[in-house]
């Protein structure tokens, strides 16, 4: 009996020392990596090389993101290691570097202007009007997983991440939306976000037309990924407003109501 106790003790020594070790050599390596994403992105705004900005998705993400989103987050009591990079960017993005990196993209070759809006999925379920528990700035698109998932509007692809994966939490730049694509359309200055995508078939600086397929619809991010969660497809668009140097996201209404109208077409 002595002898079971006696090893017993050992065992959990062992594995509390180890679980020490692993938490003191993962710590760093990830304060590290925010640390360096930080510095590269830093440096790409002080030496003004707003054509690299895409080659970053953290930066790129910060670009998207709107007022309302960092004063949402930073109020996060978890927040990830994900969000302290793109939190830290934020301030540093100034009205200036934000209307050269959009000057930027008005400039790509064969940017097309929209003409028509497309629905960004066949079909979904019906949205509903009144939802308390629903994103305020975003939709949730509920339909078949594999799904084709096409862009409404012409622009070019700012930020193509198809790398989420649950067991590496470094792997994206959002670990919420899993699989995304954001494109921006100069003819209008809008940005389109989507996410939880299963697979994408567009990269970084592609131009793309409305009704184009960009990716199928999936589960992945750490909500989506739940059992009983995922089969949507999450939208989100940002406006630039050029008063202000700054971007806004579309409220939930308009963004139901939009979808409607287009569907009604």
């Amino acid at each position: 009996m002595l002898r079971k106790m006696l090893v017993f003790s050992w065992c959990a020594f062992l594995c509390g020392t180890l679980s020490s070790a692993l938490s003191k050599t993962t710590q760093p390596s990830e304060t590290k990596f925010v640390q360096n994403e930080i510095a590269r992105g830093s440096n790409l705004l002080a030496n003004n090389d707003i054509g690299k900005i895409l080659d970053d998705p953290y930066l790129a993400s910060a670009m998207y993101y709107s007022n309302s989103f960092f004063s949402k987050i930073r109020r996060r009591t978890n927040i990830r290691d994900q969000d302290k990079v793109i939190i830290d960017l934020a301030p540093l993005i100034t009205s200036t570097a934000r209307e050269r990196y959009i000057a930027e993209l008005r400039a790509f070759p064969e940017n097309a202007p929209t003409r028509n809006l497309v629905l960004p999925v066949d079909r979904y379920k019906k949205i509903t009007g009144n939802c308390r528990s629903c994103h305020p700035d975003a939709v949730d698109l509920f339909t078949e997983e594999g799904s084709t998932v096409r862009s409404m509007s012409s622009g070019i692809v700012v930020l193509a991440e198809g790398g989420w994966h649950p067991d590496q939490p470094l792997a994206a730049s959002s670990p919420r939306g899993g699989n995304e694509i954001i494109i921006f359309d100069p003819s209008t200055d809008r940005f389109y976000r989507y996410c939880h995508l299963g697979s994408i078939s567009v990269t970084v600086r592609n131009t793309v037309r409305p009704g184009q397929a960009i990716g199928t619809v999936g589960h992945t991010g750490i909500n989506a990924s739940l059992p009983n969660h995922g089969q949507h497809l999450h939208l989100e668009i940002n406006q630039y407003d050029r008063k202000t140097g700054t971007n806004r996201s579309i409220p939930r209404r308009e963004l139901v109501r939009e979808l409607g109208q287009i569907r009604k077409k």
